[in-house]
């Protein structure tokens, strides 16, 4: 009997490892789009890979074998842009920059990650550790005095971005649901970008101006 399940076990794994990998990609229901798709889940290539709209560039792309063994197989990805682990809760050892400049409210441009660590669990942020580096464009490029850096953490069932520089900050949550809220607080600028920004529809705040934002992933 013990023989017959390691036999149906390994037959099982060996199936999943030579799926074409452009089934798994059409199968999925998380954004992941590719110019094109070849070799299997075990080892494939995604080219021109983007998720919901945002370039990821090429990417090598493989299941790590234990993981088989768990249940919660993952999937490893690395390209000249990005590297790390994906599964169904989230994302490990995250690693590279992407450029989201005109796929998001956000006004951001290039984002950096650094070692992030993300995971899920019916709907609400279970962990959360890691780097972010965003650079803003527009208006704010001036005023939030360079780049913004954080660490990702969970809060409150949600995903939590707690950006700053010297001059501004972006607190930026996600939700399982992909519902992101963000708050952008200047502390400081001079008249000209401080009057742009109010037209543009920061608020006045005792600290400085501020703006909510807000969309889905």
């Amino acid at each position: 009997m013990m023989r017959r399940l390691w036999l149906g076990g390994a037959c099982l794994i060996g199936a999943i490892a030579l799926l074409p990998l452009r089934v798994l990609v059409a199968a999925g229901d998380q954004g992941l789009a590719a110019r094109q798709v070849s070799g299997s889940v075990w080892d494939g290539q995604l080219n021109d890979a983007a998720w919901r709209g945002i370039p990821l560039g090429d990417l090598g792309v493989g299941l790590a074998p234990l993981s088989l063994l768990t249940g919660a197989p993952r999937l490893a990805f690395a390209g000249p842009a990005l590297a790390g682990m994906a599964s169904g809760a989230g994302v490990t050892g995250l690693s590279g920059s992407i450029d989201a400049r005109g796929q998001t409210l956000l006004p951001i441009g290039r984002i950096n990650f650094q070692n992030l660590d993300i995971s899920f669990q019916n709907g609400r942020c279970r962990t959360a550790s890691g780097g972010v580096t965003v650079t803003p464009t527009g208006l704010l490029a001036a005023a939030m005095g360079g780049e913004l850096r954080g660490l990702a953490r969970c809060d409150a069932g949600k995903l939590l971005l707690p950006l700053t520089s010297a001059t501004a900050g972006m607190q930026v949550r996600i939700g399982g649901d992909g519902d992101w809220q963000a708050l952008i607080s200047v502390t400081s600028g001079d008249a000209a970008t401080r009057s742009a920004l109010l037209v543009s529809g920061f608020a006045p705040t005792p600290q400085g101006l501020s703006r909510r934002l807000e969309g889905h992933l």
